[in-house]
């Protein structure tokens, strides 16, 4: 007989899409939907085991085994180890989503927005699930690495998916093409400048790994890009819009579904091995619990970054360069300078594309509308003519 059935519940269910033989149904437990039945019966299982051990379950999961009423289950919180999802079921649109959970005020901040965005370029969007050319997928990836190594390079912060990026990049294809998979895109013409991958099993999708083009920042891609993938979940018939691990602030305030992480521990009844093996993996469990509770899990994480960093090393290529600069709002420019235009999309001018786009957002502009002049007196001095208004661009390069 078989001691322990262990498996990370999580990492399989979300990434591979895979379910333990033993499990017969999963529910949504704050709607009771089912969203997965065991049609096979239980005719896999094999000699039951005297402990099921399954990791990393989000709560807002309910689980049913074949054998259930054969075992005794105990739940232990994982410590520090939490989630934010959407629950979308209930809406008929992204506006309903939207007036129910939020106020007015930050309503009307992620409405701004989406306008500012869509009226300064010429967005679109789209979402490649199922159907995706090969090249088309290699460049969006390369684009998204290339997009993560320029921001965390500006945030000093480590990224794992970058460090692990060539383990994992070749199996997403082919996900992509049988749907466990997924990747939004937000484009500007032709140009990517928000992308996120993506996991699905069923009518679940789970947010992996996202960025945009820093270029872009004074328009809340970051809330852009949610935004577009829920409205998409949601025309979809989609139940949970799941953000997964890690929460940064504006990603929290979008979710309705708070969530912790659980260890899940089914012992065999009238079985003493069974009940002293369940007694031992919660301690392992409440040890772990303790290490993060005093912190020691932060250790550990930058010992795994010190090694990852050396396992790869010289395979990230981080080349960015932010640069200061001062914008201001002028009347006119008559008298002031003798003026050149120029064409600012050429890559001897990439570092006006920032300043450019903040000047387009405060000024509501459209980027058609504008004129880009350097000033023949400064080589760090240039002006934006917009229909509304002219802007004064100074470069520090002190």
């Amino acid at each position: 007989m078989k001691l322990i059935e262990s498996d990370d519940f999580y990492y399989d269910f979300h990434e591979n899409g895979i379910i333990p033989p033993y499990i017969s149904n999963l529910f949504l437990k704050h709607s009771g939907v089912l969203f997965y039945e065991n049609k096979k019966g239980g005719k896999n299982i094999g000699n039951l085991p005297l402990v099921y051990y399954l990791g990393v379950v989000p709560s807002y999961i309910d689980i049913s085994l074949f054998n259930k009423d054969n075992y005794n289950l105990k739940k232990i919180n994982e410590r520090e180890n939490v989630g934010n999802a959407i629950s979308i079921n209930s809406y008929n649109n992204i506006n309903e989503y939207l007036k129910s959970h939020f106020k007015a005020k930050y309503r009307s901040n992620i409405n701004r927005y989406v306008k500012r965005l869509e009226s300064s370029f010429n967005i679109t969007h789209k979402m490649y699930f199922g159907e995706i050319k090969k090249e088309k997928f290699y460049f969006l990836m390369n684009t998204l690495k290339s997009m993560l190594e320029v921001r965390f390079s500006q945030l000093k912060k480590t990224n794992f998916t970058l460090l692990t990026w060539k383990d994992n990049y070749e199996s997403y294809f082919q996900l992509i093409k049988t749907k466990k998979a997924s990747l939004s895109v937000i484009y500007d013409n032709e140009i990517p400048i928000d992308i996120s991958f993506s996991f699905h099993f069923n009518n679940i999708l789970f947010s992996s790994t996202s960025c945009f083009d820093v270029d872009y920042l004074k328009f809340g891609l970051g809330n852009i890009s949610i935004y577009k993938e829920l409205e998409w979940c949601i025309k979809n018939n989609y139940d949970v819009y799941d953000m997964t691990f890690g929460m940064l602030e504006y990603k929290r305030k979008w979710c309705d579904l708070n969530y912790v992480f659980e260890s899940h521990i089914y012992a065999k009844k009238g079985n003493i091995n069974s009940y002293l093996i369940s007694k031992f993996l919660s301690a392992i469990i409440g040890f772990k619990n303790l290490l993060k509770l005093i912190k020691a899990h932060i250790l550990l994480e930058i010992f795994q970054a010190i090694y990852l960093k050396f396992k790869y090393k010289g395979e990230l290529s981080i080349n960015n360069k932010s640069i200061k600069y001062k914008i201001e709002n002028i009347d006119t420019t008559n008298n002031i300078e003798k003026l050149k235009e120029i064409n600012y999309q050429k890559a001897s001018f990439k570092q006006l594309k920032k300043p450019l786009y903040d000047f387009l957002y405060t000024a509501n502009e459209n980027i058609s509308n504008i004129k880009v002049y350097k000033s023949e007196n400064s080589n760090q001095t240039y002006f934006f003519y917009g229909n509304k208004k002219i802007a004064k661009l100074v470069i520090d390069i002190s």
